[in-house]
Formats: structure tokens, C-alpha cells, sequence
């Protein structure tokens, strides 16, 4: 009887160990975004159904700058953005990432006959950014709205035509 008293012993405690065992959290995965992961999910929210993780995005892509090259391609499609705002953006932020010039400038240049004066406006100063070697097919279009109706558009193409003409540098 004793050895079934010991052995019944044995089988409760491993029992509750295991009950135990079964109650313990497992241990959570640690995951580092790494930089790559972070751009991937901003051009994930230039695809968001609400415009303010869009405008947010392309934020934060103009201030990653060159190293989100990646993202161009969602940039140049936010550009056809419904909100004036997240199309500014979007230029903003293929002017600081400064890459993919002969897409960007074309996409810019189409800018220019936005319907919103900010957009028409950023497009003109991205494009004087981007120097009369890479931009030099914006100039016939910059001169054609340098008598824009919205004096700010009209400031910033002036601006821009100094800048691809070698007056002033940015």
C-alpha cells in the first residue's frame, strides 16, 4: 500500500507541474522593425481608405529622404491622389528622396495643371530643386504657368526658373 501511496504522490505532482506548465505565458517573440520594415508599412498606408495616414506617410517619406527610393513608385501614384494635401505631399516627398528622375519629373510636370494652386505651387518648387540637368524638360511648362492666376504658384515658378537657369541655387 505504501508504494501506491508514493507512486499516487508522483502522478499528482506531475500533475500539477503540468498544470503549471500550461498556466505559464509563453514567451513573447521579440521583433526589431528594421529600417526596410518601416518604409514598407509607410507605402503601405499611401494605400489606406483615410487620407490622414496617406498625408502622414508621404510625411514621413520626405524625411527619411534618399534611403526610401523604395517608395517612389506609391509616390508617384499618391500624386493622383482625390486630396490636394496628400498629392503635395507626395511631390514633397519625390523631391527629397531625389531619385527616379526622368517618372518624377514627368509626373511633376503634369502637376503643374493641377486644379489646386498648392499643388500646382510644390510641383514648380520640386522641380527647380531638382537642377536644369535632370529638369530641363519643366522649363517650357513652368514658363507657360509663370502668369498663373494664384500669385503664390506664380512666386514659386519664378523661383523655380531662377533655380533651372543657373541664378540661384537651393
Amino acid at each position: 500500500m505504501s508504494t501506491m501511496v508514493a507512486e499516487s504522490k508522483v502522478v499528482e505532482t506531475k500533475v500539477a507541474e503540468t498544470k503549471v506548465a500550461e498556466k505559464k505565458p509563453a514567451p513573447a517573440k521579440e521583433h526589431f522593425w528594421t529600417f526596410e520594415d518601416s518604409i514598407s508599412r509607410l507605402i503601405t498606408e499611401l494605400s489606406n481608405e483615410d487620407a490622414g495616414p496617406r498625408l502622414r506617410a508621404c510625411w514621413a517619406l520626405s524625411q527619411i529622404g534618399p534611403a526610401a527610393v523604395g517608395a517612389v513608385p506609391a509616390l508617384l501614384a499618391a500624386l493622383k491622389d482625390p486630396h490636394a494635401n496628400v498629392r503635395e505631399a507626395a511631390a514633397t516627398a519625390l523631391g527629397k528622396i531625389h531619385a527616379e528622375p526622368k517618372q518624377c519629373v514627368a509626373s511633376l510636370i503634369e502637376m503643374l495643371k493641377d486644379k489646386d494652386w498648392r499643388v500646382r505651387g510644390r510641383a514648380a518648387e520640386v522641380l527647380g530643386d531638382w537642377g536644369r540637368v535632370v529638369a530641363h524638360d519643366a522649363l517650357p511648362s513652368l514658363k507657360s504657368i509663370a502668369a498663373d492666376s494664384d500669385p503664390s504658384v506664380r512666386a514659386a515658378v519664378a523661383g523655380a526658373l531662377r533655380r533651372l537657369n543657373g541664378v540661384e541655387h537651393k
